[in-house]
């Protein structure tokens, strides 16, 4: 069987980029995209990722392997078409762009008060993962 590979590239200008299947090195085929496309394009892979039997980890482990974004846009509209009640929170990723979490109050609440606490560097603060699963 074939060691198939998907290489990457950005053209000069940056305003482009690559992405070559190849077969034991051999390019089987190519598509050229503007960043726009790739943003629709990863949040179809995620869509497409919610439905694999495999789930994404519930919990954070020490040794994952985490993409930073350093001080993220963000914001708390407070307006949206999520349930009445809810909390709408929106962070920007320079790659991923931009990704929404809806929570009940309660959760909201619960991770605001994390926030505070870790920031004010509050003993025990920091790894704690609210109580129910995100749905």
């Amino acid at each position: 069987m074939a060691r198939m590979t998907l290489e990457k590239a950005l053209s000069v200008d940056r305003k482009r980029g690559l992405l070559q299947m190849c077969a034991d090195g051999e390019p089987l085929a190519h598509m050229i995209f503007d960043g726009g496309f790739l943003e629709r394009e990863l949040r179809d892979l995620a869509r497409f990722r919610t439905n694999l039997i495999e789930p994404v980890a519930d919990e954070l482990a020490e040794d994952m392997d985490l993409e930073i974004q350093r001080e993220p846009k963000w914001e708390v509209p407070s307006e949206h078409s999520g349930p009445k009640g809810h909390v709408l929170m929106v962070l920007r990723h320079e790659g991923y762009g931009w990704t929404g979490y809806m929570m009940d109050p309660d959760r909201a609440r619960e991770l605001g008060q994390a926030l505070i606490d870790q920031a004010g560097g509050k003993p025990g603060a920091g790894r704690k993962t609210a109580g129910k699963k995100a749905g």
